[in-house]
């Protein structure tokens, strides 16, 4: 799903994401120095490893939502929808509209079958075209209204074609072949080299000085948190490590910081890296996938703002999401 640029959104662009208040745990405090032997340039993927040999041909993932009290798969954004009998929703403080869709839009999906995520297998044989979104219509250049009607809920809501689980009733994704979870592993000393790594980073250099022009009273690291997921492909005998660093406890117009890198241990127990690059939109990362059988990891996590869940490939590049639009002050 494409994000849909709200007033909001455009105002993030000119105040930054440090508008967001994102709360977490605190880092731990301010290391010692440590000697550490640099790792390969920013943004090169090694030449061992071919992370974008088959970016057209992952495994394709759909995330699954909540909407009229009955668990859904979205499919497809639907950017011209063709719908009839509208039904216009408010729940968890969040609007929807529920349609039904065009033949046209659901006779490439009826009768496919989809495995969700754990194992569970469902036939795709009820559909709606459903938008959603929340927030104010004052947000979304509409400024004569306070309630959002149908048509400026499907104008705003990104609609997306939706299957609805009649069989399999929990799971966050859904998928045309199973998704491939790399085994996780516990390693402190790998974490710790993966630490090491983003504290000697060009990064972690720009967010000490993002912190000293705001004035914080703490070290950039004492207000970040340090998330690393370790994960053995057992089918390949490789360990990944992901390490990504984000600042916590924030509110507007305070310094952010944002960055994430992926390494693949050697066999002498060594980081390879193969991607560290600033994630401004990313708000977690929480699993490592195999999506598409070759070797290059995923990840699936959740987005900064709005939030929602998202697969990233190796790169950091989002190759599928579900992210409501929000219409509102972010702060």
């Amino acid at each position: 799903m494409q994000l849909l640029e709200t007033v909001s959104w455009r105002a993030l662009g000119l105040i930054g994401l440090g508008a967001v208040a994102f709360v977490g745990s605190r880092g731990s405090s301010q290391p010692r120095p440590i000697a550490f032997e640099p790792v390969i340039a920013i943004d090169t993927p090694v030449a061992s490893i071919d992370v974008t040999a088959h970016e057209d041909a992952p495994t394709p993932i759909y995330f699954t939502f909540t909407a009229d009290h009955a668990r859904w798969v979205a499919l497809a954004t639907l950017h011209r929808p063709h719908y009839t009998a509208p039904r216009k929703l408010e729940e968890d403080y969040q609007y929807e509209v529920i349609a039904t869709p065009s033949a046209r839009d659901i006779a490439s999906w009826r009768g496919r079958e989809l495995v969700v995520d754990g194992g569970c297998r469902e036939k795709l044989e009820s559909f709606a075209m459903i938008a959603r979104l929340s927030g104010e219509p004052v947000y979304a250049d509409q400024p004569s209204t306070t309630t959002w009607d149908i048509r400026a809920l499907v104008d705003h809501g990104e609609p997306v074609l939706a299957a609805k689980l009649t069989h399999c009733a929990t799971g966050t994704f859904a998928s045309t072949a199973p998704v491939r979870r790399l085994e996780p592993v516990v390693d402190p000393a790998l974490v710790e080299q993966a630490r090491r790594a983003m504290l000697a980073s060009p990064f972690a250099e720009l967010a000490a000085d993002d912190w000293k022009r705001m004035n914080e009273p703490k070290s950039w690291i004492e207000d970040s948190t340090f998330d690393a997921l370790v994960a053995r492909d057992v089918a390949r005998d490789v360990t990944w490590v992901s390490m990504h660093v984000h600042a916590n406890g924030i509110g507007c117009g305070a310094p952010t910081t944002n960055f994430w890198g992926l390494f693949r241990v050697r066999g002498d127990g060594s980081l390879e890296q193969i991607t560290l690059h600033a994630v401004n939109d990313i708000g977690s990362l929480r699993e490592l996938v195999d999506l598409d059988g070759t070797g290059s990891p995923s990840l699936l996590g959740e987005s900064l703002f709005p939030g929602g869940p998202i697969a990233v490939n190796a790169r950091g590049d989002q190759v599928a999401g579900d992210q409501v639009p929000f219409f509102g002050c972010p702060c």
